[in-house]
C-alpha cells in the first residue's frame, strides 16, 4: 500500500480520524493540545479549534455540527465554534477516550480511568436523542472502535492488555453480546490503538509504538502489515472519493529527539492508497438543542482560511443550491408557461405566508434535478419526489434528509424539482407527471455518465410527491406531450417504487384535499377524479410497490396505503406495506428512536429482494 500524501501537522497526539465526505476533509482530534481540527483535501489547509477540556473523540453530526467527547461529557460545537452541552453520564474517576458512530448514527465511546488505575473503562452508547446508556465495562483503555460491513459484529480495542474483543452486534437495537477475544497480539510490535474495516471485514489496527498499521482478518488473524513512517501511529479511517484512501493519524509526544529525527512523521497525518475500500461510518444523527452557548476556544492557525464562512456554507438551502442539478428540459417545457398564483390566502395562513419556510419550494420556473452520490455507488438510483399537497416542495425533510440516507446504502439519489400545477401551466394534472417522466427517461439516457445502471431505477415519493410517484407506476407509458428529443424515446417505467404516507387517492372520502384542489381544481369533474386515482389503475405492468404509513397520520388517511395494497393484490402484483402505530404526518426519514425511523431499512432490503439495488 503506496504512501501518496503527508501533511505536517505537528500535532501532539493526533487521534479520531473521521472522513467528511460532503466536505472531502477530515475531522481529528489533537489530545495533547486540546483541539479538534479539520484537514480540507482541496486546499490542503488544516483548521484547529482549541477547546475547552481535555478531548477523547469527535465525530461529524447535523448540519455542520461536531460532536465532541470532552473530559467527562458530550458536546456539540457548531459551524461557528459554539459549545453546547448535550450529555453527562456518570462516569466518576474517568474519561473519554476513543469513540466513534455505528451504521444507524448512533455514538460509540470508551473510556479510561483519571489515575492510570486498571479495569475502570466503560462503553457507552450516545442515542440521538442525548441520552447515553453505558453498554459494557471493566476495560483498561477502550479504543478501536469498528463494525463489519454487515453490521453484525462489532470490534473494540482494549490497548493495556492488548486484546482485540469482537461482539455480536444488534444493528436495530443497538445492542451487543457474546464478546470474543479474537487477537491479543502476541509477538506483533507494538499497542492496539485506533483500528478500520475495509468491505471485505479485515480489520487495519494502529500499533502505538510499533511502526505500523496491523491487517487482521474477520477472525482476528493476522495477515499483513503496513509499515508507517512514525514510531506512533494512533488510529486509521478510509476515505477520498472512493473509499480507497487509508488515512493515518499519529503522535510525538512522549518521544525523544532522537525517535522523532529517526521517524521525522511522528505528529503528521498520512494517506496510503488501499487496494480494498474501507467502510463507511457514518455521522452521529442526533439533533441540535436549546442548552446553555459556552463561548467557543477558536484558534486558526496561520496556514488555514477562517472559520466563519462555514456556518453558510453548510445551511441546508446553501448545501442544496450548491449541488449538481439537471435541468428536465431545454428551453420551455412541454404545457406553458410560469405565472405565480394571483392569492394563496385560501391555502395558507397569513402567517405562513409571511414567514415562509426556506426549505419549502415554490415557483419551480425550471423542473431540474438534484444529484446526491454516495461515497460508494452500489450501481442502483433512487428517483425522489418531495411532497407539499402539490403547492410546494418539502426539499429537506423529503429530498435533502432521505437521499443523504439512501447515499449510506450505496443509491445515487436524484431529487426531483417537478412543476407545481397551481403555477400557470396546462393542463395543470398532467405538468408534474410529464416533469416525473422526463426525470426518468433522461436518467435512463444518461445513465452510463451518472454511474448507474438503467435497469436499475427505482422512485420513492412522499404525501402528495407519492401521489406523483403512483402516478409515474401506474402510467408510465401515457403520452402527455409530443416528444422534444431523443430523450423522449427512453422507457419511463420503474424498476420499483416506494410510497411514504402517499396521497393515492382523489376521491374525497379519503383523499387530500389541498393535494386534489391543486392538481385537480375546485371542482374536478368525475372522469379526472377517477383517472387520478392510482388504485384505479394498478395492472400487471405496475411495478413492485413499498408502502409505509402511520395509522395516527390526520392529514393524509391511511386508508390511501391500504387502498394502493387491496388494487396490488387483486392485480397480483408484488407489494409490502409497512403500518406504524404512530408517526403522523411528514417524519421523512424519522425520529430516531421511533418505529418510523426504520422504515429505510426495510425500504432498501426490500429493493435488494426485488431486484433494485
Amino acid at each position: 500500500m503506496p504512501l501518496i500524501a503527508t501533511w505536517p501537522v505537528h500535532a501532539g497526539l493526533a487521534e479520531c480520524p473521521y472522513w467528511i465526505a460532503d466536505t472531502n476533509s477530515l475531522l481529528w482530534v489533537d489530545i495533547v493540545r486540546p483541539s479538534v481540527n479539520i484537514l480540507d483535501l482541496t486546499s490542503g489547509i488544516s483548521t484547529e479549534t482549541v477547546v475547552p477540556a481535555k478531548i477523547g473523540s469527535g465525530a461529524p453530526g447535523p448540519d455542520g455540527a461536531v460532536l465532541l467527547a470532552l473530559e467527562d461529557e458530550l458536546w456539540l460545537q457548531d459551524s461557528r465554534s459554539e459549545l453546547r452541552p448535550w450529555a453527562a453520564p456518570d462516569m466518576t474517576g474517568t474519561h473519554f477516550n476513543d469513540g466513534k458512530c455505528d451504521p444507524m448514527g448512533r455514538f460509540w465511546v470508551g473510556s479510561r480511568s483519571s489515575d492510570g488505575s486498571f479495569g475502570k473503562g466503560c462503553l457507552y452508547r450516545l442515542d440521538p436523542d442525548g441520552r447515553t446508556i453505558e453498554m459494557a465495562s471493566g476495560f483498561d483503555v477502550c479504543n478501536g472502535l469498528g463494525w463489519s460491513p454487515d453490521g453484525t459484529s462489532f470490534y473494540i480495542v482494549d490497548t493495556v492488555p492488548r486484546l482485540l474483543y469482537r461482539y455480536d452486534y444488534d444493528l436495530t437495537a443497538g445492542t451487543i453480546a457474546n464478546p470474543q477475544v479474537i487477537q491479543d497480539f502476541v509477538g506483533i510490535p507494538g499497542k492496539p490503538d485506533g483500528l478500520a474495516v475495509d468491505i471485505a471485514g479485515n480489520i487495519w489496527c494502529a500499533m502505538w509504538d510499533g511502526a505500523g498499521i496491523q491487517c487482521l482478518s474477520p477472525a482476528g488473524e493476522p495477515i499483513g502489515l503496513l509499515d508507517t513512517p512514525c514510531q506512533r501511529p494512533t488510529s486509521c479511517a478510509f476515505g477520498g472519493n472512493d473509499g480507497r484512501t487509508l488515512f493515518v493519524t499519529s503522535a510525538s509526544y512522549g518521544l525523544d529527539p532522537a525517535d522523532i529525527e529517526k521517524f521525522g512523521l511522528s505528529g503528521s497525518i498520512l494517506a496510503f492508497r488501499s487496494r480494498v475500500a474501507g467502510v463507511p461510518v457514518a455521522a452521529y444523527a442526533g439533533r441540535r438543542n436549546q442548552h446553555k452557548i459556552l463561548p467557543g476556544m477558536a484558534e486558526v492557525k496561520a496556514l488555514a482560511p477562517a472559520i466563519d464562512a462555514l456556518a453558510d456554507r453548510d445551511s441546508p438551502l446553501a448545501v442544496w443550491k450548491n449541488l449538481p442539478a439537471v435541468p428536465l428540459w431545454q428551453g420551455v417545457p412541454p404545457g406553458g408557461n410560469f405565472a405565480k398564483p394571483a392569492d394563496l390566502t385560501t391555502d395558507f395562513a397569513p402567517e405562513m405566508l409571511a414567514n415562509w419556510p426556506a426549505d419549502f419550494l415554490r415557483w419551480v420556473q425550471t423542473p431540474e434535478l438534484r444529484i446526491f452520490r454516495p461515497q460508494r455507488a452500489n450501481g442502483a438510483a433512487v428517483l425522489v419526489m418531495p411532497g407539499g399537497g402539490y403547492a410546494f416542495l418539502s426539499i429537506r425533510n423529503e429530498g435533502m434528509d432521505i437521499a443523504q440516507r439512501l447515499n449510506r446504502y450505496g443509491y445515487t439519489v436524484f431529487v426531483l424539482t417537478y412543476r407545481l400545477p397551481n403555477e400557470g401551466w396546462h393542463p395543470r394534472w398532467a405538468v408534474p407527471l410529464m416533469d416525473a417522466q422526463r426525470a426518468m427517461r433522461l436518467i435512463r439516457a444518461r445513465a452510463t455518465e451518472f454511474g448507474v445502471d438503467a435497469a436499475r431505477v427505482a422512485a420513492l415519493g412522499f404525501s402528495a410527491g407519492g401521489n406523483l410517484a403512483a402516478s409515474l407506476a401506474t402510467a408510465a407509458a401515457r403520452r402527455l406531450h409530443d416528444p422534444v428529443d431523443a430523450i423522449d424515446a427512453h422507457d419511463a417505467r420503474l424498476a420499483a417504487i416506494g410510497l411514504i404516507y402517499p396521497v393515492i387517492t382523489m376521491h374525497a372520502s379519503a383523499t387530500h384535499a389541498l393535494s386534489r384542489r391543486m392538481l385537480l381544481g375546485a371542482a374536478p369533474a368525475a372522469e379526472l377524479i377517477a383517472g387520478h386515482s392510482a388504485e384505479n389503475h394498478v395492472d400487471a405492468t405496475t411495478p413492485p410497490i413499498f408502502l409505509a404509513h402511520a395509522l395516527d397520520d390526520e392529514k393524509v388517511l391511511a386508508d390511501n396505503s391500504l387502498m394502493m395494497m387491496a388494487a396490488c393484490r387483486a392485480a397480483k402484483r408484488p407489494c409490502e406495506l409497512h403500518l406504524l402505530q404512530e408517526g403522523g404526518h411528514g417524519f421523512g426519514v424519522g425520529r430516531e428512536g421511533t418505529p418510523a425511523s426504520l422504515w429505510t431499512d426495510s425500504f432498501c432490503l426490500w429493493l435488494a429482494r426485488n431486484g433494485a439495488a
